[in-house]
C-alpha cells in the first residue's frame, strides 16, 4: 500500500512520484486541451444546476428546522444572503475541479456575528501543496503550501481543512482524479498532434529542389566555379521565396533546374490516431454519447443511457461534496458538525440537517413518466395520492392539501381527455 515519508506519498503512482507534478500535468491538460476542457466544462456546469439545501425531516425538533435555515443563509441557498465570497457558485466550481485532479482543499474561515458563527471558505490552490503530515493515530494532522514569493512554508491543521478527494483509498489523499485515466491518451494525441502539425508545415508545402548539372554550366557553356556558385545561392534564395509565398515564378538558365519533392502525405491516418485518443478521452469522463453521430447516425436510446449513467456520476460527485462539508467534525470534514457545536449545542448531532442537491438527476420515477399511461390503465401502476405526492416531490412543489385527496376510484371515475396520466392529478391542483 501507499505510505507517507516526508509529506510525500509513495508507492501510489510511478510516473508522478510528486503530487505536484501530477497536478500541474493535470491543469496543463485541462488549459490547452479543447476536448478534456470541453468534458471538465460539461461535468462542472452540470453539477452547478443542481439546487443545493439543507433538509430536515418533519418529526425533527424545531431547532433544527432553524439551523437548517441559518445554513441556507450561509451557504446562499434559497435565496438566503451567503456569507462566502464569489457565492456558492463561484466556491463550487473550483471545489468540483478535485473530481479531475484527485483533490482539492479549501481552508474554513469562521466568522462570529449576530450571536452566531458563520463559516466562508479560502480556496488553496493544489499546485501549491507541499505535504501531508499524519499525526500518531494515522489522521491527517495538517498539511503545508508553498508560499507564493517563497520562504517558510504555510501549515493548514486538519480542523480548518475541508478536504475534497476522488476516489480516496486509505490515507492516499492524493486520491485519482479523471483525468489520470486519460493521460496516457492526451500524451499520444498531444504527439500525434505535434507530428501532424510537423507534416503539414513539411509535407503540405512540398518540399523545393535546385538540381545542379555542373559539366553543362561549366563545360557547355562556361562559366566560372563562382558564377555557378552565385547562381546556385540566387536559387536557393528563389527555393525559399517560393515557400513562403513571396514569389510566385522562378527563372533559371541550362543547367539549373528547380522542383519538388513528392511525398505521399497521409494526413488522415494521423487523424485517425487522434480521433482514437479522443474517445479515450471521452470514455474516461463518461461522456461518451458526446461520440454519437460523429461518424454516424447515432442512436438516441444509446445517448439516453449514457446520459443516465453520466448524469449519477455527477449526482455522486455532489454528494461526495456534502458529505464532507456536511458530517460531523473530523479532520479534513464536517463543517456544519462544527457550526452545531457552536451554534447549537443542545441540539442532537442525529438531526442535523442534510446538505442535499436537487434537480440533477430526474430518478426513475421521471424516467417512467411516459410509460405512466400504460401502466395505470393496465393497472400495474394506482393512481393514489402518494404517487402524485412523489412526482410533485420530484418537480419540487408541495405535498396535495388534504381538500384535494382522492382515492383512486375516485380518480379513475374523473374523465380527462389528456389520458390516465393527466387524471392522476386532480382538478383540485390546477385551483
Amino acid at each position: 500500500g501507499t505510505k507517507v515519508t516526508g509529506g510525500v506519498i509513495w508507492n501510489y503512482d510511478a510516473k508522478f512520484t510528486r503530487v505536484q507534478d501530477w497536478v500541474a500535468n493535470a491543469e496543463e491538460m485541462m488549459q490547452t486541451d479543447p476536448v478534456v476542457r470541453g468534458g471538465v466544462r460539461a461535468h462542472i456546469d452540470t453539477q452547478l444546476t443542481a439546487r443545493g439545501a439543507f433538509k430536515t425531516e418533519a418529526a425533527w425538533p424545531e431547532e433544527s428546522r432553524v439551523f437548517a435555515a441559518e445554513l441556507d443563509e450561509n451557504f446562499g441557498f434559497d435565496g438566503g444572503r451567503g456569507y462566502i465570497r464569489g457565492g456558492w457558485e463561484g466556491l463550487g466550481r473550483r471545489i468540483l475541479r478535485h473530481q479531475f485532479t484527485g483533490f482539492r482543499y479549501l481552508e474554513a474561515i469562521y466568522c462570529p456575528e449576530q450571536g452566531r458563527v458563520w463559516v466562508d471558505f479560502a480556496d488553496r490552490e493544489p499546485s501549491a501543496h507541499a505535504g501531508w503530515y499524519p499525526g500518531p493515530d494515522g489522521q491527517l494532522a495538517y498539511v503545508e503550501q508553498e508560499r507564493a514569493g517563497g520562504g517558510r512554508r504555510t501549515r493548514i491543521p486538519a480542523n480548518k481543512l475541508v478536504l475534497f478527494t476522488e476516489d480516496q483509498t486509505g490515507n492516499n489523499w492524493n486520491g485519482t482524479g479523471l483525468l489520470r485515466s486519460c493521460h496516457f491518451a492526451w500524451k499520444l494525441k498531444t504527439h500525434a498532434m505535434n507530428c501532424l502539425a510537423i507534416g503539414v508545415e513539411r509535407y503540405a508545402v512540398k518540399i523545393p529542389r535546385v538540381k545542379v548539372n555542373e559539366k553543362t554550366l561549366r563545360d557547355e557553356q562556361g562559366y566560372s566555379e563562382t558564377d555557378i556558385d552565385t547562381m546556385v545561392t540566387n536559387a536557393q534564395t528563389t527555393c525559399k521565396n517560393l515557400t513562403s509565398h513571396e514569389q510566385g515564378w522562378v527563372s533559371t538558365v541550362e543547367g539549373i533546374d528547380i522542383d519538388v519533392i513528392q511525398i505521399d502525405f497521409r494526413a488522415d491516418q494521423t487523424a485517425a490516431v487522434i480521433e482514437v485518443c479522443n474517445r479515450e478521452i471521452l470514455t474516461g469522463l463518461g461522456l461518451q454519447q458526446l461520440l454519437l453521430g460523429v461518424n454516424g447516425t447515432g442512436s438516441r436510446a444509446v445517448g439516453s443511457v449514457h446520459d443516465t449513467g453520466l448524469l449519477r456520476m455527477l449526482t455522486s460527485g455532489l454528494n461526495n461534496v456534502a458529505a464532507v462539508i456536511g458530517g460531523e467534525a473530523a479532520p479534513g470534514q464536517g463543517t456544519v458538525g462544527r457550526l452545531r457545536q457552536w451554534n447549537h449545542p443542545g441540539l442532537d448531532p442525529k438531526f442535523t440537517p442534510r446538505m442535499q442537491f436537487k434537480n440533477l438527476d430526474p430518478g426513475p420515477l421521471m424516467q417512467f413518466a411516459d410509460s405512466l399511461p400504460g401502466l395505470i390503465q393496465s393497472g400495474v401502476v394506482e393512481p393514489t395520492d402518494a404517487l402524485n405526492d412523489a412526482f410533485l416531490q420530484q418537480l419540487g412543489q408541495p405535498a396535495l392539501a388534504a381538500e384535494h385527496r382522492r382515492s383512486p376510484q375516485e380518480r379513475r371515475g374523473t374523465s380527462n381527455p389528456m389520458g390516465a396520466a393527466a387524471s392522476l392529478f386532480s382538478e383540485g391542483r390546477a385551483a
